[in-house]
């Protein structure tokens, strides 16, 4: 199996397939390390902006590791820019066949709505040196750029819509309410779980979730205490301040099994 990402700057790229690499454990390819070996090696004179010649350098070098892959039945990420929008075209339909490909694409009302918030992501998985050139503008000319080329070659693009939250979050206090809520919800999950194991007289399972409803009691009671904080001084700007430097200050300590 094949896992082909691809996409716009600053999409995910890059963090999908690290999160497809440690669900999955599959082996990961970055078309970009690939770049840069070849560039630092001096066995080209392309450089990093020369991106048009570079996808007509790389793409038969990655085109072929996929068709190797594929032919020893074993199983890769492969990530980067630098994959034509006609690449169906260098393969059979028997390798398309174990080829799973993801595109990734914003709009231009999600870029003017989440610029900061995109731009604050752009060294989650790796350091960028110069992130001068992402603008508004230089972002959707990118994602046009992606959406259109791939629409061109036949590719189904959805660009689905992020439903608001179901409820209406008016105070710090309802955020909080609603958190608990959460809480609460994942509780009864487990114990649901836990009731199915119990019917049947799987022990071992009910011993391996005993770890989780600890878990979840405390996180249940974590909850509870910072809605009664916040009803106790919530209004006071200093007891805030105090109360964020002791949230911040709290080390994780796993619970024991004994209940």
């Amino acid at each position: 199996m094949i896992i082909l990402i691809t996409g716009a700057s600053h999409t995910g790229k890059t963090l999908l397939a690290q999160k497809m690499l440690e669900k999955y454990k599959y082996p990961y390819l970055s078309i970009d390390h690939l770049k840069m070996g070849l560039i630092r090696s001096g066995n080209t004179v392309l450089t990093p902006e020369d991106d048009e010649s570079l996808t007509g350098y790389l793409w038969p070098i990655v085109r072929e590791i996929m068709k190797t892959v594929i032919e020893n039945q074993q199983n890769l990420i492969v990530e980067g820019c630098y994959i034509p929008f006609d690449w169906r075209d260098s393969f059979d339909e028997q390798y398309l066949q174990s080829i799973r490909f993801i595109c990734l694409a914003m709009s231009d009302e999600y870029i003017d709505t989440h610029f900061e918030e995109i731009k604050s992501h752009g060294s989650d998985i790796e350091t960028r040196l110069d992130d001068s050139y992402c603008t508004v503008e230089q972002l959707k000319q990118d994602n046009h750029q992606v959406i259109d080329g791939y629409k061109a070659n036949g590719e189904k693009i959805t660009l689905e819509a992020i439903g608001k939250p179901a409820v209406e979050l008016v105070s710090a206090k309802a955020i909080l309410g609603e958190g608990l809520k959460h809480e609460q919800y994942v509780t009864s999950l487990i114990h649901n779980i836990y009731d199915v194991a119990y019917s049947v007289k799987d022990f071992r399972t009910m011993q391996f979730l005993d770890w989780f409803v600890k878990e979840q009691g405390e996180e249940e009671t974590n909850a509870n205490d910072m809605i009664t904080k916040m009803e106790l001084f919530g209004s006071d700007p200093k007891s805030l301040y105090m109360l964020n430097q002791e949230l911040a200050a709290r080390v994780y300590t796993a619970p024991s099994l004994v209940l």
